[in-house]
This record gives structure tokens, sequence and C-alpha cells, in this order.
């Protein structure tokens, strides 16, 4: 009996041991991108207006409303000047500075604009939320996407 506790005790201090060294050491490695002095700037500010972007030689117009957005309340994202032969668009949109997960939905449209509604999610620790939308054709990437900031 002696035998086989011995070797269990010795197995549970070193297990142990191991954590405690391997948590220390990742706590040096991290780096948390996500405090709000980390994030640069936005060209334009889509909580204040419009914003456009270039995209394949387009004048591409991004909006959302109401604004200023509130959080968990219903958004509508709208794209204006784009010119894309979609098989089926979407758009995804998800945090910069931290993970929130990832909202993916259908755009819908008319008369050149393509509009979908979100709700949109905060982080209780962070005092700025940084999200990308995305805009993709079915699982693929178009390379169009614009970066906007949710203040909690």
């Amino acid at each position: 009996m002696k035998t086989f506790i011995i070797p269990v005790i010795i197995s549970i201090v070193v297990g142990a041991a191991a954590a405690f060294i391997y948590i220390q050491s990742s706590k040096e490695d991290r780096t948390d991108v996500s405090r709000e002095y980390d994030l640069v700037p936005l060209e334009c500010d889509l909580m204040k207006k419009k914003c456009t972007k270039e995209f394949n030689g387009q004048t591409v117009t991004f909006d959302m409303a109401p604004r200023p957005v509130e959080i968990m309340a219903e958004t509508t994202i709208s794209l204006a000047g784009l010119d894309y032969d979609f098989y089926d668009a979407k758009i995804r949109i998800f945090g910069l500075n931290m993970d929130m997960g990832t909202i993916i939905a259908s755009l819908e449209e008319k008369d050149n604009v393509y509009t979908t509604k979100v709700a949109l999610s905060a982080c209780l620790v962070e005092d700025v939320m940084r999200y990308r939308i995305a805009v993709y054709d079915g699982n693929e990437p178009t390379g169009l996407y614009m970066d906007f900031d949710v203040p909690r």
C-alpha cells in the first residue's frame, strides 16, 4: 500500500508545481491589448457621421442608425455605393479589443443600398468596444470592412 501512496503523492506535488510555474510564466507573457489607450484613433467616427471607404474603385458609405448606437438596442447598418455581384451578402461584426463572439447578419439590397439590423453587446470591463464590420459573400471575405467604437 505504501508503494502505491508515495508515487501518487509525488505525482500530485510535481503536477501542482508544474501548474504553478506555468501560470506564473503565462502571466508575464500576456499583453492586454484591450486597454483604451492602446486603441489607435479611427479615421472616421461612425458614431458621429457616415464613413466612406474605397473598395475596388468604388466609394462605399457605411452608416448606422440611430446614432449614437446604444448597447443591446436594435441598430440598422447600411452600406451604400457598393456594386458587387453577391451570391449571399452578409456582414460579420466582431470585437477587436475583446472577444464578444461574432454577429453574422444577412444584408438585404434595395436600390443599391444594403441594410441589416443587429443588436450590439459590450463588455463590462472596457470603456470602449472597438468593433469591425466585415463584408462577406457567403463564407468568403470580400476585403471590405469598417472599424467603429461603441462607448459603454
